[in-house]
C-alpha cells in the first residue's frame, strides 16, 4: 500500500499546486492587455481547469483502488469495486465522451474539447501530440459498453466503460446495484479491466504538462518583451 500512499500524496500536492498556480496567474493578470496577451491568459485558465480535473480523477480513482485492495469485508470490497468502475466511466464521459458514428471526433463541450481553442498557440509538435492523444481517446471510447442482461441483471465486465454500473450507482437503483456488486470477485479484475483508462489518463496528463510548460514560457517571453518596450 506504500506505493498507493505515495501516489495519493503526490497527486494531492499536485492538485494544490494547480489551484494555486491558477490563483497566482489571476492575481498577476494585468487589466489592460493586448489581444495576444489576453489569449495567453485565457488559454492558461483552460489548461488549469483541465489539469485540475484530470488530477482529481487520478487521485480519486487511486483512493478507490486502494480501498478495493485493502478492504477486509466482502461488502466493502464490492462497494469500492462498484464506485471505481462507476467513477472511471463518469470521468471518461466528462473528459472525452462516447461519440457515435457521424459525430465530431471531439465535442467542444467536453474537457478535451476545451483545448481546441488553444490549438493556434501550440507548436507543430504539440499539435501532433494533441492529435495523437485525441486518436487514443477516440479508439478507447469505442470499447464495448456494458448493458445489463434484462433476464438476470448480469453485466459483462470483460471490456468497456461500465455504463450500466454508473447508471445504477448514480441513480441508486438498489436492485441493479446489488446484482452488479455480487459479480465483483477478483482483485485482478481491477488491473486487467482498467488498463485502457490508466493509459489514457497518463497520456492526457503528459500532454497537459507539456502544453502548460509551453504556454507559461510564451507568457514569460511576452512579459520580457513588454519590459523592453517591444509589444507584439
Amino acid at each position: 500500500m506504500k506505493k498507493f500512499d505515495e501516489t495519493i500524496a503526490y497527486l494531492g500536492e499536485h492538485i494544490d499546486y494547480i489551484y494555486n498556480q491558477k490563483s497566482s496567474i489571476e492575481a498577476n493578470e494585468p487589466e489592460n492587455k493586448t489581444e495576444l496577451l489576453n489569449s495567453l491568459y485565457q488559454a492558461l485558465y483552460v489548461i488549469c481547469e483541465v489539469q485540475l480535473f484530470v488530477s482529481i480523477v487520478q487521485a480519486d480513482t487511486c483512493i478507490l483502488q486502494k480501498q478495493v485492495l485493502s478492504a477486509k469485508l466482502g461488502y466493502e470490497k464490492r462497494y469500492a469495486f462498484s464506485k471505481y468502475f462507476s467513477s472511471i466511466n463518469e470521468a471518461f464521459k466528462k473528459l472525452y465522451g462516447f461519440p457515435k458514428e457521424g459525430e465530431p471526433l471531439v465535442k467542444p463541450s467536453s474537457k478535451w474539447g476545451m483545448l481546441q481553442s488553444i490549438i493556434p498557440l501550440m507548436t507543430d509538435e504539440l499539435k501532433k501530440e494533441y492529435e495523437s492523444v485525441t486518436n487514443v481517446l477516440y479508439v478507447n471510447s469505442s470499447l464495448a459498453t456494458q448493458k445489463s442482461n434484462p433476464n438476470d441483471g448480469s453485466v459483462d465486465f470483460s471490456d468497456g466503460w461500465w455504463v450500466a454500473v454508473r447508471s445504477a450507482e448514480s441513480h441508486f437503483d438498489a436492485f441493479s446495484i446489488y446484482k452488479q456488486r455480487q459479480q465483483y470477485y477478483s482483485e485482478d479484475q481491477l488491473v486487467s479491466d482498467t488498463t485502457a483508462f490508466r493509459l489514457v489518463m497518463d497520456a492526457v496528463q503528459k500532454f497537459m504538462s507539456n502544453l502548460f510548460g509551453h504556454l507559461t514560457s510564451l507568457l514569460a517571453a511576452y512579459n520580457l518583451m513588454l519590459t523592453k518596450g517591444k509589444v507584439l
